[in-house]
């Protein structure tokens, strides 16, 4: 915890230790929880404030993709049998707005997972 705590200092990251738990703010839009139990360490992600990726909703990364997902499933088959109700260009912009919340997501993705594998192997170095 101590190696973690320094790498931290040194690379200028803001973090808190409540309890068991390190949480270091990663982005203005999420943080990361450390929890060290007595024969693990658990890491995961928190969000602090509104995304792109599930709004005010504290939901993982995985959920949101699996959402989104057949969110843009839904509006590719209304735009291949071209529904009536909901004209073309409503449609791309829908389609527009999905990718852009790909970009989104792999962005907080590998952000959260680089700075997982960093932790890790500060932790589990001499393992």
């Amino acid at each position: 915890m101590n190696k973690l705590i320094k790498f931290l200092d040194q690379f200028d990251y803001t973090y808190e230790i409540i309890g068991n738990s390190i949480f270091v703010s990663v982005d203005r839009t999420f943080k990361v929880e450390i929890k060290f139990n007595s024969n693990s360490t658990i890491i995961s992600h928190k969000k602090k404030s509104w995304t792109m990726l599930g709004g005010f909703n504290n939901i993982r990364f995985e959920i949101t993709l699996i959402f989104n997902s057949i969110f843009l499933a839904v509006f590719f088959l209304l735009l291949l049998f071209e529904v009536e109700f909901i004209s073309y260009e409503i449609k791309m912009i829908i389609m527009f707005l999905n990718i852009i919340f790909y970009s989104w997501f792999f962005y907080y993705l590998i952000k959260f997972e680089v700075f997982k594998s960093k932790v890790e192997e500060i932790l589990f170095e001499n393992i």
